[in-house]
């Protein structure tokens, strides 16, 4: 295990994929590496582990492994000196290969450089999900106020560089002050 989080090479990045799963949430952590040589030990040595009756961990290919367990797999490796993890068989298996959608194209991807935390929720991207769109179909006037009321927030994004945290609140209207927009969104929760 030292091993292993010796191997790092910087930043270590994660995202919470689909969270309406009804098991877990799909995550995927990744990471730059040195090599894949801690993995390999990793997997020599899976019987100092100590892991339970129906626990396993099966070499799928080079640097490819999946950790089973009886109500989930974790498939975890190493591409182009990345590092990841991922409990969706679809995510690790199109590891390495283009995103439809980027995260290089979002509107605070140039703020996470040089933060030693930054977590974003992406209101757009919720709002997008098929379970939102269900819920504001059939939720009547008071989930059609609060999906109105997201539809205005581009996201938030929480961040920590040294000693100082930032909680940033972006909206999407760019013409009107973010101070007014913000009393007219609580006087609109509010019901007044």
């Amino acid at each position: 295990v030292k091993e292993l989080f010796s191997s790092f090479n910087g930043d270590i990045s994660a995202g919470l994929i689909n969270v309406t799963r009804n098991i877990a949430p799909t995550f995927m952590p990744y990471a730059d590496v040195k090599n894949g040589n801690a993995l390999e030990a990793l997997y020599k040595n899976k019987q100092s582990l100590g892991m339970k009756r129906g626990e396993d961990i099966i070499q799928l290919g080079k640097d490819e492994y999946v950790y089973k367990t009886k109500g989930m797999n974790i498939f975890f490796g190493i591409k182009d000196k990345q590092m990841y993890a991922t409990n969706d068989e679809l995510l690790y298996k199109n590891v390495g290969k283009a995103a439809d959608k980027s995260i290089k194209d979002a509107p605070y991807a140039s703020d996470m450089k040089g933060k030693n935390i930054f977590v974003a929720i992406n209101a757009d991207a919720i709002l997008d999900l098929i379970v939102v769109k269900m819920v504001a179909g059939f939720g009547g006037q008071e989930v059609k106020t609060y999906i109105e009321l997201a539809n205005k927030v581009s996201y938030l994004s929480m961040s920590s560089e040294g000693e100082i945290s930032e909680i940033d609140l972006c909206l999407k209207d760019k013409d009107v002050n973010a101070l007014k927009q913000i009393v007219d969104f609580a006087k609109q929760f509010a019901g007044m």
